[in-house]
């Protein structure tokens, strides 16, 4: 009798896209690496977001393959990110947001865990649906805001860092894109 070979299941992404077609459709794109993407790095921007289905990325990523390069951080194109957001104890920036306030403030540590650089951020969405983004490297993704933190984020937010204490964790993964002639990126973010 002959043993019926099996097929080893891939993990599925929400929306019916396993791994090694995601992964397939990466490895057919041009790499970009992060000391290219300076020029880039857009911290005063404007932001559409958009939900899609998974299943549409490898379509996706073959349509912009020959406008687009992706980011890809110690031989990764898929790249992982860990995010704490501090708030105010009654939630004052998430009510902003969940209401969409015109003028709002996020603050957060976020480490990329690929290339291990770690920042705190103060993201500021202005009234003229401007994001205007300011960000210090710390060595590791800060649970509180202490002192230099803390005089940093005073110096970018309204809100006082002594009022702020840890409210959320985010991890996903993206893939972000990055226009072969303008200074534009597209991120993809899974998970």
């Amino acid at each position: 009798m002959y043993d019926t070979p099996t097929k080893k299941k891939m993990p599925a992404l929400p929306g019916g896209l396993d791994e090694l077609t995601l992964h397939t459709a990466l490895a057919h794109t041009r790499p970009i690496h992060l000391d290219e993407m300076k020029e880039v790095a857009l911290l005063k921007r404007v932001e559409q977001k958009f939900v899609l289905q998974s299943r549409l990325l490898p379509l996706i990523l073959a349509q912009l393959r020959d406008e687009y390069a992706v980011l890809e951080v110690a031989g990764q194109k898929l790249n992982r990110y860990r995010t704490l957001y501090f708030d105010t104890a009654d939630f004052a920036m998430y009510h902003m947001h969940h209401n969409r306030a015109a003028d709002r403030f996020k603050v957060r540590s976020r480490t990329y865990v690929e290339s291990e650089i770690s920042f705190l951020e103060v993201k500021h969405k202005t009234n003229k649906q401007q994001v205007n983004k300011d960000r210090v490297q710390t060595p590791e993704l800060l649970m509180a805001l202490e002192k230099d933190a803390a005089d940093f984020v005073g110096s970018t937010c309204p809100y006082a860092a002594g009022e702020m204490v840890p409210t959320l964790w985010n991890s996903y993964r993206r893939i972000t894109l990055v226009n072969k002639v303008d200074k534009d990126r597209v991120t993809l973010d899974i998970d």
